[in-house]
């Protein structure tokens, strides 16, 4: 992620051994690593919530895409046709065709 060489590494700990002393350098390179591990638990964090997000929207694509899929069915002539669940039978409302009905039967009459 740095590109920092060993001689560069090696120039910054001295200059901290210097400027903090070899009692404080302990504390502090505890502290900082300390703050560097908090840091990258909370990326880890967020990146697997970022995941988690990202997996539940591709599931719900998936689950939508299947869904359209069952909707059609596959009629006698090859063509894909929409099919209609029980649930949407009562929203087809269709009007009974006159010429369509049979007709009335034949009324017989005893005598």
């Amino acid at each position: 992620m740095f590109d920092v060489a060993w001689s560069e590494m090696g120039l910054v700990a001295a200059i901290a051994v210097i400027f903090l002393g070899p009692e404080e350098l302990p504390k502090v390179v505890r502290a900082i690593s300390k703050v560097v591990r908090g840091v990258k638990r909370t990326a880890d964090e967020f990146r697997r919530q970022f995941d988690e997000v990202l997996e539940v929207d591709d599931l719900k694509k998936i689950k939508d895409d299947i869904n359209k899929e069952i909707k059609l069915i596959a009629g006698e002539d090859g063509k894909m046709y929409e099919s209609y669940g029980t649930a949407d039978l009562g929203k087809i409302h269709t009007s009974p065709n006159p010429a369509s009905s049979p007709p009335p039967l034949p009324s017989y009459k005893e005598s």
